[in-house]
């Protein structure tokens, strides 16, 4: 269950993604839990992952925005591997996600 501060912060940053969304990324929370995020990543032109879409999920602590959330990948690429879940280092927003999208999930 989020805390009011996860909860506020979340509803705050997607609010945000559906006022200005970031290029080739798009995220949204589950409709029973704000905590569960899935997202769909389309390959940028000219890049190598250029026509690809792949798929994961954003898992929230219930502390965040003071603890980082994880990632998991669902679609092979190749460098992650599925259902394995990543934590992120850093704290980082979900509007940051579309400018660290190249350094994080797709390089």
């Amino acid at each position: 269950m989020a805390t009011k501060a996860a909860q506020k912060r979340l509803t705050k940053e997607y609010v945000g993604m559906q006022k200005e969304p970031p290029p080739f990324v798009w995220a949204a929370p589950d409709e029973r839990n704000i905590l569960i995020w899935n997202f769909l990543i389309h390959g940028p032109p000219d890049s190598p992952f250029a026509g690809g879409e792949y798929h994961g999920l954003l898992l929230f602590p219930s502390e965040y925005p003071f603890k980082p959330p994880g990632i998991k990948m669902l679609t092979p690429s190749g460098r992650f591997h599925p259902d394995k879940k990543y934590v992120s280092q850093c704290r980082i927003s979900i509007q940051e996600l579309g400018i660290l999208r190249g350094a994080l999930l797709l390089y």
